[in-house]
């Protein structure tokens, strides 16, 4: 009777205990150096539990989809949380699923040590089965149950409360099978869906999960929904190696060092790990152990900016902007207007020529495969010409009606001293007509096929988009940016820049749910500033709509002049509209 008396207290003192704890004092792994211990949580461990945590004192289900590098413990730490949840708790089903018959196989072994290894006072008596599960004997009856995708129905056919998703990137038919599963998990707080995968390209259900549970919690910072957890390979302590006597670092290794806070001892593992791990294939690394998670999705697709590039613009990257929209007639700037849909501006005018860029929306989804996907944006970007380095000022990345749109570009122009004004044709049209209704001068012209200069022509007018166009406008655009003649300067333009990828054909594209709207505005731009004359210091022009009339200082010869110095490209053009390229 005082054993039994014993035994329950015991169980009194387990259940109340934090579930680090539990596991520090019953839970038993194999290490990776072949030891059998008690689990003390690591870095990453301890970051999904905090996050899962927060959901569960919100009163809230626990749902968190995982992004890893490799060999961090996150399988471990979720079956060992839903081991505990099933020990304690009766009547609970807990569930794995892992992406092959191998990976269920190591899950399997990794629970039956759990049951196999814990003190006597907290075990509970099993039945036994045919299958890879853990069924407690009456009256306790939960379940641990272990399978593997590909089976023809996940679960249990009923009622699961936690549902562990392992390396869901891999699953052949993920969307199918994790909807079928995912349906037998109440909503309730107290239940928790996993997921968690290495990456494995773009596209697919776990991408398009995580992207959208990135952009979720990017718009709203609600616990409530799945939270995406990105763990980097250096936040495993595991992950470091002392370097040799005399090993100097690259110059791409230091600026990851000053990007990430990396220590000498971090970045030389990263190097012998590309070589010893990764067969020196610097993509293959990125992919099992990125170091962000776009990283960790473009690796499987070559990135047309490369991560010194990203890692440069990230140091200039600002977050005091100011929200509104201008006054089409006079380019005054309205403050807090338009909402989420107005721009975004860093810097005003003050005594610089500008140029702007328009990328179009043409209504398309983001992901052709998925009709919920959200669709394409338009995409004005507002570059200063300061020779030795320009800078992105302002952005328009909105949904409107292409005549506000085009109001908008006008505002723009006429506020930021008469700024060159790029339109994307033909989508842009609208935004072309406007300019034109309001006699506004500054628009970017090219030449017909026969090279004449037609610049009263509104065909003429604009930058046209073709198969083309598109390989020198992105070419010229990443010549530009390697140099470091650019800052970008906002967020939401290097957002899309580590999202742009070529695909199997070559073709450089933005990855499938993700946007390249103002990337294409900022291409536009530079086009402009490539191809568009200067004053050259000469007085900025006053402009007045009536009688088009250009009043200060007059640049001499007009738009024929202008063409000579380079106002008009001289692309012979593709007039197939079916090659028209669309992003």
């Amino acid at each position: 009777m005082k054993n039994k008396a014993k035994t329950y207290q015991m169980a009194e003192v387990v259940d109340s205990m934090s579930f680090p704890k539990f596991a520090r004092h019953n839970l038993k792994i194999v290490t990776m150096q072949g030891k059998l211990e008690y689990l003390n949580l690591n870095r990453p461990q301890q970051l999904v539990h905090s996050i899962l945590e927060r959901q569960r004192a919100a009163g809230l289900p626990m749902r968190a989809i995982v992004l890893k590098a490799r060999r961090e413990g996150v399988s471990t730490y979720v079956s060992a949380r839903f081991f505990r949840e099933i020990n304690k708790r009766e009547n609970r089903f807990a569930t794995v699923c892992s992406a092959d018959a191998e990976a269920t196989d190591k899950v399997y072994k990794m629970v039956r040590l759990f049951q196999d290894e814990i003190p006597q006072d907290t075990r509970r008596k099993t039945k036994w089965s045919s299958k890879k599960e853990i069924v407690y004997s009456s009256p306790h009856r939960s379940e641990y149950l272990c399978q593997t995708a590909g089976t023809e129905v996940l679960g249990r056919g009923g009622l699961t409360h936690y549902l562990h998703i392992t390396e869901f990137a891999f699953w052949k038919k993920a969307k199918e099978q994790f909807g079928g599963a995912a349906q037998e998990v109440p909503d309730d707080p107290e239940t928790a869906i996993i997921i968690e995968s290495t990456a494995n390209g773009t596209g697919g259900a776990f991408y398009d999960m995580y992207v959208k549970a990135v952009e979720r919690y990017k718009a709203t910072g609600s616990l409530d929904g799945y939270i995406p957890i990105f763990l980097p390979w250096f936040i495993f302590k595991a992950y470091s190696r002392t370097p040799p006597s005399g090993w100097v670092p690259s110059e791409e290794e230091r600026v990851l060092q000053h990007t990430h806070q990396l220590s000498d001892s971090q970045l030389y593992w990263r190097s012998w790990a590309i070589e010893n791990k990764c067969q020196g294939d610097i993509r293959l690394f990125k992919q099992e152990y990125p170091a962000t998670w776009q990283e960790a999705f473009q690796s499987s697709g070559s990135p047309v900016f490369t991560q010194g590039i990203i890692n440069y613009q990230s140091r200039f990257i600002r977050t005091d902007m100011k929200f509104g929209l201008f006054d089409h007639k006079t380019g005054d700037f309205i403050p807090n207007a338009g909402g989420r849909y107005g721009w975004q501006i860093l810097d005003f005018a003050g005594a610089e020529e500008h140029v702007i860029g328009v990328d179009t929306r043409e209504h398309k989804l983001t992901d052709e495969k998925d009709v919920k996907s959200e669709r394409d944006f338009d995409g004005v970007v507002v570059m200063g010409r300061k020779s030795g380095k320009r800078a992105v000022k302002a952005i328009l990345h909105c949904q409107m009606s292409q005549k506000e749109l085009g109001l908008q570009v006008l505002g723009a122009c006429r506020h930021y001293n008469m700024a060159w004004v790029v339109p994307e044709i033909p989508m842009g049209m609208m935004v072309l007509e406007i300019l034109n209704e309001y006699s506004y001068p500054y628009i970017y012209h090219r030449r017909n096929k026969e090279f004449q200069i037609v610049p009263q022509e509104t065909e003429d007018m604009g930058f046209r988009t073709t198969p083309v166009t598109r390989h020198y406008l992105v070419n010229d655009m990443i010549g530009v940016i390697r140099s470091e003649a650019v800052l970008v300067q906002f967020q939401e333009i290097l957002d899309q820049m580590k999202v742009f990828i070529y695909d199997k054909k070559g073709k450089p594209v933005h990855m499938s749910g993700r946007h390249d709207d103002l990337m294409f505005g900022l291409a536009l731009a530079i086009q402009g500033d490539l191809v568009c004359p200067k004053s050259y210091g000469k007085e900025l022009p006053e402009y007045t709509d009536e009688g088009n009339e250009i009043k200060g200082g007059q640049m001499d010869g007009g738009l024929d002049s202008l063409a000579r110095i380079g106002a008009f490209d001289t692309l012979d053009e593709d007039e197939d509209e079916d090659l028209m390229f669309t992003e």
